[in-house]
């Protein structure tokens, strides 16, 4: 026999007994291994459940004031406005159904009404809080009840849209805000529209121009002004040479509305029931060119006769 066969025939067995031996150690081992793996899947999996449950639960608490999902509150549906629009005496109506979830009772309702910031610097009409009422339990319980109030509109107040919104505590001196709400109409007076009237134009070169002027200058500014004898003017629309364009009230352009000859062109800088405003136009051509203005107040009524003002730019080779 030779001694290379006898190596092979020693070898072999020996390997598989070192195979026999590695798989009886490591194997537990690797099961084992195998069973933390699942377990920190499973971890993860459940900790992304709760972060999600969290995270919603979260969001519902920011939108809570206008979301009624929240796991701690719930409102039926927004207050009855009556009269509506509210008339000459000025005395509007609420009541509300409302209960909170869980048992909690209701401790106050507490009605925030929002108007016209008047003489305010703020060029986007942000609403003030011009006046509050305390709504009263009128039926049923602290946990699911009728609540009632009234306000009284003070005089000096403009007709138009006003805002409301909810301050609710409940027993555990928790507050929420809800709103602001929109849909009270404050209607005292006949309806009456804005008036405008163009106050100057002044060309690119500085020269004071009239109405139906000559001016060798392509730039030209106008002055003009807004009254109204019932609310604020909200701001003014501006047409040029009786162009057709989108962006009525300075909305952008809407495949749902109706195409406009006039676009926002001025929003005051202090509300008031009389209003100052400017516009410029540059690079006009040469030619006839009419400008035409027209005030809006916070009823969104406007001029129905706008202010017109026309001129002639020269062609620049007759400069």
């Amino acid at each position: 026999m030779h001694p290379t066969v006898t190596n092979n025939l020693i070898s072999t067995p020996l390997l598989v007994l070192i195979s026999l031996y590695l798989l009886l150690v490591f194997s537990p081992l690797t099961s084992h291994v195998s069973v933390i793996d699942a377990q920190t899947n499973e971890t993860q999996i459940a900790d992304k459940k709760k972060e999600a449950t969290v995270y919603e639960k979260e969001s519902m608490k920011r939108n809570s004031e206008y979301s009624t999902n929240s796991e701690d509150f719930s409102m039926l549906r927004p207050p009855s406005i009556s009269p509506n629009p509210v008339g000459s005496g000025g005395q509007v109506n609420i009541s509300m159904n409302h209960s909170e979830s869980g048992g909690i009772a209701v401790k106050s309702i507490v009605v925030n009404v929002q108007g016209p910031n008047l003489g305010s610097t703020n060029p986007r009409l942000t609403p003030a809080t011009i006046g509050t009422t305390a709504m009263r339990l009128e039926s049923g319980s602290e946990r699911d009840g009728l609540w009632g109030g009234n306000f009284s509109f003070p005089n000096y107040l403009p007709d138009g849209n006003y805002l409301y919104t909810l301050v609710i505590t409940d027993s555990k001196d928790t507050v929420r805000t809800i709103g602001p709400f929109s849909g009270i109409i404050l209607d005292r007076h006949e309806p009456d529209f804005p008036e405008t009237m163009i106050v100057s134009a002044i060309d690119g070169e500085g020269k004071s121009i009239s109405n139906g002027g000559i001016t060798s200058a392509s730039n030209i500014t106008f002055t003009f002004v807004g009254i109204d004898n019932t609310g604020v003017i909200q701001l003014f629309e501006c047409n040029l040479d009786n162009l057709t364009i989108f962006g009525e009230h300075g909305h952008e352009e809407d495949p749902d509305q109706l195409p406009s000859p006039y676009s926002s062109c001025f929003f005051p800088m202090k509300i008031s029931a009389k209003v100052l405003g400017d516009h410029t136009y540059v690079n006009l051509g040469a030619g006839n060119h009419t400008f035409k203005v027209r005030a809006v107040d916070n009823e969104y009524d406007f001029d129905t006769i706008p202010a017109s003002f026309s001129w002639n730019i020269l062609p620049s080779n007759s400069h």
